[in-house]
């Protein structure tokens, strides 16, 4: 397993009931957790812990995407590890108040965007960026629209650069041809 996409690959799969039978799942829930205890364990203390032989224990870690119990625990250690230095201190909806010295605002902002980066780090999937820019790279037209929608009591703006509004889907067929790539975005403010 490559070592950068560990980290998504284990939460998913870890939530992924359809990869086990129903005695791996009490397992892979038990490992789910208690991800610090078990990165501690050898495998005969999982054993006694979830009533399952070595073998079934060996047979979830490959279907987690490892070659082993030992790699499993490596990759346990390293979420949890990464899970201690995500910090919430700042309220995402209100970084900062008016009153607020600069000094502050600009630790505030930096902080929420320093937890945005360690939280999205172990997700990016560098086979799924590598795709994306392929198809960039082939395209012989890129469109990139944004819409913006801000929510004020019941009525709703939308502010989509000096456009009033777009309509994404009849947006999508007008301008897509063979060979186009089109990037939307649509975030709710609210």
């Amino acid at each position: 397993m490559n070592p950068s996409t560990n980290l998504l690959s284990l939460s998913k799969n870890l939530k992924n009931k359809s990869l086990f039978t129903d005695a791996e799942w009490d397992v892979v829930t038990y490992i789910d957790e208690h991800q610090a205890e078990v990165s501690q364990m050898n495998i005969g203390v999982l054993k006694e812990k979830t009533y399952v032989s070595n073998g079934t224990i060996i047979r979830i870690c490959r279907k987690l995407g490892y070659d082993g119990f030992k790699a499993l625990k490596l990759a346990l250690a390293r979420n949890v590890e990464f899970q201690k230095y995500i910090h919430y201190d700042v309220d995402i909806n209100q970084p900062f108040k008016k009153d607020d010295p600069t000094h502050t605002i600009i630790h505030d902002i930096t902080s929420l965007y320093q937890t945005a980066l360690d939280e999205i780090q172990p997700l990016l999937d560098p086979d799924a960026l590598n795709k994306a820019a392929e198809l960039l790279m082939k395209a012989n037209r890129i469109f990139i629209f944004m819409r913006l929608g801000i929510r004020r009591k019941r009525a709703k703006v939308l502010i989509i650069n000096s456009l009033r509004s777009i309509n994404f889907r009849s947006l999508r067929l007008s301008i897509m041809r063979k060979n186009t790539f089109l990037i939307a975005w649509k975030r709710m403010i609210q």
